[in-house]
């Protein structure tokens, strides 16, 4: 009866050491290799929050353009560019700012698209939508 039970104990102890060593190795999902996290927040007041962060720092992180788009029966077009922020963080990790659209957006579902740069390295990204 003691030889079952540290047969078992010794399966047991197997099994956990080839889950575990698997678990530990999970990785987190990236942006891409420059940008840990890129997006932006449209808000009811139609004021956007455009946030970044790269996994080193940078002599520039800006938003090199962005523009609005409509949902028109269940797809997403093009309305027309926005003003982009003039804002540039210099010698930085991230980038975070609130820019009010409230005059170029209408009524309808919108979302805006953004194109961020870190040092010439371009992401594009989309902002959650919102029916106005």
């Amino acid at each position: 009866m003691n030889s079952k039970w540290m047969c078992v104990a010794c399966i047991l102890v197997l099994s956990l050491s080839l889950i575990i060593p698997a678990m530990a190795e999970t990785t987190q999902p990236r942006a891409d290799l420059y940008f840990g996290s890129a997006g932006a927040y449209l808000a009811s007041d139609k004021y956007v929050t455009f946030s970044c962060t790269t996994y080193d720092v940078h002599s520039q992180i800006s938003i090199v353009s962005v523009w609005l788009e409509k949902k028109v029966n269940g797809e997403w077009q093009y309305v027309k560019a926005l003003t982009r922020p003039s804002y540039v963080a210099r010698n930085a990790i991230s980038y975070a700012i609130d820019v009010n659209y409230s005059s170029s957006i209408g009524t309808g579902t919108y979302r805006v698209g953004f194109t961020a740069s870190a040092d010439g390295h371009e992401i594009t990204r989309y902002s959650n939508n919102r029916t106005f």
